[in-house]
């Protein structure tokens, strides 16, 4: 789509915990190397029928540098869960103060996900990923 940029990284759980992940490969230097998701402890929305919620977090270091991180010293966004998604995508979300779409896709039960980066995307987020 004209004008939003597209990037992707890929996490990877740290050996032996549930929720830490580790950058693996991808576009670097625009979300924190490791991050904190609870992709099996998706809640109900309160007022949303049919969407469940899980979080993603995680701090910059400082010796990271990301366009975020001038924004804020952490990413924290809920994860939503689409009502009608592809087999592989596992969520949508946002990055708080941004018009920007993250989608969660994953293929092998939350070993390794990408995190799709739409810059700009927040608005469009079906046609997004159905190109996906």
């Amino acid at each position: 789509m004209q004008g939003i940029r597209h990037l992707s990284m890929t996490y990877q759980l740290k050996e032996g915990t549930s929720t830490s992940y580790y950058f693996k490969d991808g576009d670097q230097d625009y979300l924190p190397k490791r991050l904190c998701i609870t992709p099996h402890e998706f809640a109900p929305v309160f007022g949303l029928p049919k969407q469940r919620a899980g979080q993603i977090k995680g701090t910059f270091t400082i010796a990271e540098s990301s366009i975020y991180k001038e924004i804020a010293k952490s990413i924290h966004s809920t994860i939503f869960a689409p009502i009608k998604p592809k087999p592989s995508i596992i969520g949508t979300g946002d990055i708080r103060g941004t018009k920007d779409l993250l989608v969660f896709q994953s293929n092998d039960e939350w070993s390794t996900f990408t995190i799709h980066l739409f810059i700009g995307g927040l608005f469009y987020e079906s046609t997004l990923i159905d190109e996906l």
